[in-house]
């Protein structure tokens, strides 16, 4: 077996374990997932703009290719007009309006994994250690999510078994989106830019324009979140900086 594809593989794996973990610790550890999703949310919303700004962008744009800035403008613009017309990729509140829209939320959640797969793919294809940035970038901030999206389903009347059943098959959407990039061989260098310019406008906007407003909306805890968003992008940027050196 070719190790790059062993490596990508356990990446991938590694990036959509969320879906699993966000469930678990919903179903038994309650308190903890409460304590978590306080936290996690800024947080997240710090590690998916450093992941964008500091590595997705600056690495599409170094392939100088002229359309890179167009595709990253197009994909953020895309994602805001697909949560606002068509359904939301990402949830991180048990809103009423969400509970009956179920199979949405599965399936934007599955839209959502499979992006993150192209993400650690792209990054991947870079060089293996940006792929495990981008790997943990997505653990981080996919947690919170799942466990939202859980909570919501288990709300809408789902049972908690069968939640935890589509939350896992919904998480190899990760696995089976990054090696499918991985599969097309030497397509990779000419599809990689875009790649890294699509993920890049996706994860800029659910940093900046999905989270940061509810982060900042939040006014009692406003000056704390603020803090955990400069930590969460301040991780990632030491993250990545200390895999660049090796």
């Amino acid at each position: 077996m070719d190790p790059s594809f062993l490596i990508l593989f356990l990446l991938s794996l590694l990036g959509g374990a969320a879906g699993i973990s966000g469930g678990l610790l919903f179903m038994y550890l309650p308190r903890l997932s409460r304590l978590l999703q306080s936290f996690a949310l800024p947080f997240s919303s710090g590690v998916l703009l450093a992941v964008s700004i500091y590595h997705l962008i600056p690495e599409s744009i170094e392939f100088e290719l002229e359309a890179i800035p167009l595709v990253i403008l197009i994909s953020f613009l895309s994602a805001i007009f697909i949560e606002r017309f068509v359904f939301k990729i990402h949830h991180h509140s048990h809103d009423a309006k969400t509970k009956s829209r179920s199979s949405l939320i599965v399936f934007g959640d599955t839209l959502h994994n499979a992006i993150d797969g192209i993400a650690i793919a792209a990054s991947f294809a870079i060089s293996p250690v940006a792929g495990l940035g981008v790997a943990l970038a997505t653990l981080v901030h996919e947690i919170p999510h799942e466990m939202a999206d859980f909570a919501i389903l288990v709300k809408s009347g789902w049972k908690k078994r069968d939640v935890l059943l589509i939350n896992l098959l919904s998480s190899f959407a990760t696995t089976v989106s990054a090696v499918a990039f991985f599969a097309i061989g030497e397509s990779v260098e000419l599809l990689t830019p875009y790649a890294l310019a699509v993920s890049a406008g996706v994860f800029l906007y659910l940093g900046a324009t999905d989270m940061l407003p509810e982060v900042l909306g939040q006014k009692s805890k406003s000056n704390r979140s603020l803090w955990t968003v400069l930590l969460g992008a301040i991780i990632m940027v030491l993250v990545f900086n200390l895999i660049s050196d090796h």
